[in-house]
């Protein structure tokens, strides 16, 4: 992983429509990412780039069509468009694992 970047995970909706954690490189960040994706003004487009800094880092998130959402949590300064580029990475690899299961599993 760049050294600029602190953390990638992958969250996903749960029945009630709260998000949950279902992979992180770290876990240190869950709570910060729960309280982040559970705003009331929090309106995630699949594939539209979002981007937030704080006095600490910079969290980038993408979501998909299946409401899963893709994020990185970066040092200050680090560069938002190199951020989304290890998020698409991170979302080719999870396609590129997931869709032959649920391939195999029909």
């Amino acid at each position: 992983m760049a050294a600029g970047i602190l953390n990638l995970a992958l969250l996903c909706k749960d029945g009630e429509g709260a998000y949950f954690t279902v992979a992180a490189w770290l876990p240190t960040h869950d709570h910060l990412l729960r309280e982040l994706l559970s705003s009331p003004d929090l309106n995630l487009r699949p594939e539209k780039r979002y981007t937030t800094t704080g006095r600490q880092g910079s969290v980038h998130m993408v979501a998909d069509r299946s409401e899963r959402v893709f994020v990185a949590i970066t040092r200050v300064g680090y560069p938002g468009r190199v951020a989304h580029v290890a998020l698409r990475e991170l979302q080719d690899d999870i396609v590129s694992v997931s869709l032959p299961l649920i391939t195999s599993a029909r």
